[in-house]
């Protein structure tokens, strides 16, 4: 009959089709193809990098299904509730404070992009970029790092020049300072300073007096500054 077109259907895709005549994708599958006539189906979880199995018309905003729409092409395809803390139509971008560890130079043929949060050992801005890279704070900087896939390991975890410490598992870097020098420090409220006096002589005491011009201040002695450690707000940074 001249109405009836004919198709070569491989038997992949044979199992992904439906229509009177094999002419649309299943729900979960998504016609890669469009606009040309040859049907071919991919997975959502495919299409999604492996991060959603549903798939839904993002052009018509249809009624959701639990096995998404069929007949759906990867122009109008969405993908719906992506995981592993990914987002965007493809599940392809990472959520904010969340990066890729492993970079790659073009996400559209990445099979699968999970992301993970940032590891700034609590000093970063909330925020990393997408190798991982972290803006230090709290007196901290990154180690230099030759492989870039494995530089997000290293991030704001040693102290910058004049500071004491290892800025790691929520522990801080400390101001070093001598016992004979006054020290002019601006304290802004709700946030914290830490310091390290050592002492000039062996097994000698040390007088520290602190002089607060506006408001009280709560101090914490502690003997090595791996004995401190910081919970980071999670609504502050």
């Amino acid at each position: 009959h001249p109405s009836v077109r004919l198709f070569a259907i491989p038997l992949a895709h044979g199992l992904s089709l439906q229509g009177s005549q094999c002419q649309y994708c299943q729900p979960g599958y998504v016609d890669e193809s469009y606009p040309n006539d040859n049907v071919r189906c991919r997975s959502c979880l495919d299409f999604c990098r492996g991060n959603s199995e549903v798939c839904l018309d993002g052009f018509t905003n249809a009624t959701m299904k639990p096995l998404g729409m069929a007949g759906l092409n990867t122009t109008h395809a969405v993908c719906y509730k992506c995981g592993n803390n990914t987002t965007g139509r493809q599940c392809s971008k990472c959520l904010h404070g969340h990066f890729q560890p492993i970079p790659s130079t073009d996400f559209s043929k990445t099979p699968r992009r999970q992301c993970i949060p940032c590891q700034c050992n609590g000093h970063g801005l909330g925020d990393c970029t997408d190798s991982g890279t972290c803006i230090c704070q709290n007196n901290t900087e990154s180690s230099v790092c030759s492989l870039l896939r494995t530089c997000y390991l290293y991030q704001c975890n040693k102290c910058r020049p004049q500071y004491l410490g290892t800025p790691t598992d929520g522990k801080q870097c400390y101001l070093l300072i001598t016992p004979d020098n006054l020290q002019e420090l601006n304290v802004r409220y709700g946030t914290t300073q830490f310091l390290s006096i050592p002492p000039r002589y062996t097994n000698v005491d040390i007088r520290l007096t602190i002089v607060s011009h506006i408001s009280a201040l709560d101090v914490w002695v502690a003997k090595t500054s791996e004995d401190l450690t910081v919970d980071v707000s999670s609504s502050k940074s």
